[in-house]
């Protein structure tokens, strides 16, 4: 008699994929990438490891679909709101800095240190956003408020826009935020208040009080 032949495997679904990444986050601000493994997620998913694995070949590759997530989400905001031809200097640069601050306050030092330890390679992406997004978009802002008379006309864009990357990367770094017992967002938010504060005309502090009070 002939083998039966065996089934082939079923290719995973964009649903599977999802509900992986929606568990293993949750799993990772948790308890961290080290203290998370495809069992838990298996089983937190009650879901079988060969499901599992036929979607991601491991944590490693769960965490770097997590990443370019996260990147891409934070890039398709600001370009959203910097494209908005209705708001003025003070409300774009309010809305960016909330939508950084929101999506930054979703990932927890706890996975960053780990991301940091464990997959330098993938907590570097994470890294090279900063390092290209925010002088960018910094600059842009200056730019516009300098224009708009919010901005005082000595500040130099470019020397303002490296500051703000070096504080972020500083302040933004696994170990800082344990030291001063912050999340990314009060810090990003301490940050920039602070930078922001110290560039502003007369005119752009009252414009920027009245968008702080209609938040």
């Amino acid at each position: 008699m002939p083998v039966p032949k065996k089934k082939p495997p079923r290719s995973p679904s964009p649903e599977d994929r999802a509900r992986i990444l929606d568990a293993a986050r949750r799993a990772f601000l948790a308890h961290g990438f080290a203290g998370t493994t495809m069992d838990d997620l298996a089983s937190e998913l009650g879901m079988s490891k060969k499901t599992l694995y036929l979607s991601f070949s491991g944590k490693e590759a769960i965490a770097e679909a997590l990443v370019a997530t996260k990147v891409a989400s934070i890039i398709s905001g600001i370009d959203s709101i910097m494209a908005d031809p209705d708001a003025g200097f003070s409300a774009r640069a309010r809305r960016v800095l909330d939508h950084v601050m929101t999506e930054l306050s979703s990932v927890s030092p706890v996975f960053l240190r780990d991301l940091q330890r464990s997959m330098p390679h993938i907590y570097r992406r994470i890294e090279n956003v900063r390092r290209n997004v925010v002088p960018e978009l910094w600059g842009r802002l200056i730019l516009e408020g300098q224009a708009e008379g919010l901005v005082r006309d000595d500040v130099d864009p470019a020397f303002a826009a490296e500051l703000m990357l070096h504080a972020v990367q500083g302040i933004l770094h696994p170990d800082t935020l344990d030291r001063l017992h912050l999340t990314p967002r009060q810090a990003f938010a301490k940050t920039t208040n602070l930078l922001l504060g110290g560039m502003l005309t007369a005119a752009g502090r009252r414009d920027h009080e009245k968008s702080e009070r209609s938040i």
